[in-house]
């Protein structure tokens, strides 16, 4: 309830967390069982209310599989992953808050690694607007984010 916010979906919830606990029981030794189920719960909730709100990316996927992984293998390195998938919701709210042009130029200079030129083919935008929006989308992340308090390096 804490994390979806509604009960019938909470209930749903309960039943496929404990469907996944019993297969993940019977193939893994765990070491800090409360830490463990905390984390699968929290981190299928954050799933399903990701899924709800948008579709789920390749990116995500991936992510949530190697979190499973981790968290299995070696809870430790799973709390530094822990850290990490947080550190990319933050950017993806904040990513939100740019305006389309430089949305659209981060994500395809950052994310999808990109060059200048092959964006402004790509969105039609000149060379020095491509520059512009990339340095003042970045720009405008960081004070997004410094605002909560919330830096991302």
């Amino acid at each position: 309830m804490k994390y979806l916010k509604n009960e019938e979906e909470s209930r749903d919830a309960v039943i496929n967390i404990f469907e996944k606990l019993l297969m993940s029981l019977k193939k893994y030794e765990i070491k800090n069982f409360t830490t463990w189920i905390h984390s699968v719960a929290r981190n299928y909730c954050f799933a399903q209310l990701q899924q709800s709100k948008t579709k789920m990316n390749h990116h995500e996927n991936i992510s949530i599989a190697i979190e499973t992984e981790m968290l299995i293998a070696d809870p430790s390195a799973y709390e530094e992953e822990q850290v990490k998938a947080l550190e990319f919701r933050k950017l993806e709210e904040a990513m939100q808050t740019l305006n389309a042009e430089q949305k659209t130029c981060v994500e395809l200079f950052y994310l999808k690694k990109h060059c200048y030129e092959e964006i402004t083919e790509m969105t039609g935008y000149t060379l020095n607007q491509v520059k512009s929006y990339i340095q003042n989308g970045k720009r405008n992340l960081k004070i997004y984010l410094t605002k909560r308090n919330e830096t991302f390096t």
